[in-house]
């Protein structure tokens, strides 16, 4: 996740990260920088809740997500 009014530093770390993990998925979330859960706090849980819909870990019945 990567607030869309990061600053450089943060931009750069998130390519770096997408180097090394090239699979990694990324999000990118709007009207927010370094403190996106603070700024944008819908799409930050929308995605976060998007990501763990796709992506269940030790989950063995259907993940229901209001």
């Amino acid at each position: 996740m990567l607030g869309a009014e990061s600053c450089a530093r943060f931009v750069d770390g998130s390519e770096l990260v997408q180097r090394w993990f090239p699979r990694a998925e990324r999000l990118t979330v709007p009207g927010a920088g370094h403190l996106l859960m603070v700024q944008n706090p819908t799409a930050s849980a929308r995605g976060l809740k998007d990501f763990f819909s796709h992506h269940l870990i030790g989950h063995l019945g259907p993940l229901e997500v209001s």
